[in-house]
This record gives structure tokens, C-alpha cells and sequence, in this order.
């Protein structure tokens, strides 16, 4: 456990993973090449990231972090930021056009914006407060958990697809048929 990092002379890393530290601040300032950053179970809830269009990878897992102006990280491929206590309640990822993998799990999301996210691959945003979920651009999607929003109770998860992701539902249905109503095409609920 390192409870701080001086990353003076650092300037060159373009990965810094500091996973379960208890860390509860780090200055990157200097790292103005990082492309990599995985500050998990560590106990930051602010950071400022220099060049975020540069990075491609970041995880924020259970941290104190609560909102996150995700549209300037427009190089973005994968975020996790699941086992999020206190984050934003609307995550708007429209302007990650290069998005392949979001993990928000268990963050209390109540409105999710995958819209512009083409490249979009696997999604598990279970346990969230999610009434609806539009993923009907998302065409190259092959993993997704939506199960259980509203901590299973109340309405089902209305998922919108499209017709091309037919068998993505059919390989997830057995799981998820109990808390998730589909439309396909805009259609009624499948059966």
C-alpha cells in the first residue's frame, strides 16, 4: 500500500496504474503523455487529468470521484467507473466516439447517453436506476449486462435495439427476460 506518489521526473509515463492505494491525491500535472490512467479503490474524489484528449483508458472504480466532464476525453476506448457511491446520475458519453468498453455498474446512473458510440462493443451497466436504454446505434455491441435496475424492483429496464442485434438479446434473454422488456425496430415488447 502506498498512501502517496511523487511522480517528479515521471514526465515520460504514459501509463500510471495506482489501484487499491489509499491514496487520497495525485498530482499528474506533469504527465502530459499519459494515455493510460487506473486510480481504483484508491480514496481521490478530484483529479485533474493534463491533455485528457489523450487518454484512451481510464478507470475510476470506487472512488470519491463524483462528476467527470467526459466529453473532453474525445480519444476515450474504455472507461470503468463502476462501484460509484456518490457519481453523476446522467452520463453522457456522445461526444467518445471511440468508445469500445463502458463498465458503470453499481453507480446509481439514471440516464445514459450512448447514442454517438458506434464502436461501442460490451456494456455492463447493471444495478443502476435505468428506466430506458436506446442502444439501437450501437451495432457492434456483443456483451451487455442491464440486469436488475432499480435494484430489481418496479418497472422493467425498457432496452431499445435493432434488428441486427437480435442474437445479442437471444444469448442474454435467459438472464435478463426478468428485468428487462426489449423493443426491436421500435416495436413492441418482444416475447
Amino acid at each position: 500500500n502506498i498512501p502517496s506518489l511523487d511522480l517528479t521526473g515521471k514526465e515520460q509515463l504514459i501509463a500510471l496504474y495506482c489501484d487499491g492505494n489509499p491514496i487520497n491525491s495525485i498530482d499528474i500535472a506533469n504527465l502530459t503523455n499519459l494515455v493510460e490512467l487506473s486510480v481504483s479503490y484508491t480514496n481521490i474524489s478530484d483529479i485533474a487529468i493534463p491533455n485528457p484528449e489523450k487518454i484512451r483508458f481510464l478507470n475510476i472504480t470506487a472512488t470519491g470521484i463524483q462528476n467527470v466532464d467526459f466529453s473532453i476525453f474525445t480519444s476515450l476506448e474504455s472507461l470503468a467507473c463502476y462501484n460509484m457511491a456518490n457519481f453523476m446520475s446522467e452520463l453522457d458519453l456522445s461526444n467518445n466516439p471511440e468508445l469500445r468498453t463502458l463498465e458503470c455498474s453499481n453507480s446509481k446512473i439514471t440516464g445514459l447517453n450512448l447514442r454517438n458510440n458506434a464502436k461501442l462493443e460490451t456494456l455492463w451497466c447493471s444495478n443502476n436506476n435505468l428506466t430506458e436504454l436506446d442502444l439501437t446505434c450501437n451495432t457492434l455491441l456483443r456483451e451487455l449486462d442491464c440486469r436488475r435496475q432499480n435494484m430489481g424492483m418496479g418497472p422493467k429496464l425498457k432496452l431499445y435495439l435493432n434488428e441486427a442485434q437480435r442474437t445479442l438479446w437471444e444469448n442474454i434473454e435467459y438472464s435478463h427476460s426478468e428485468y428487462v422488456d426489449v423493443y426491436f425496430n421500435g416495436s413492441e415488447a418482444a416475447e
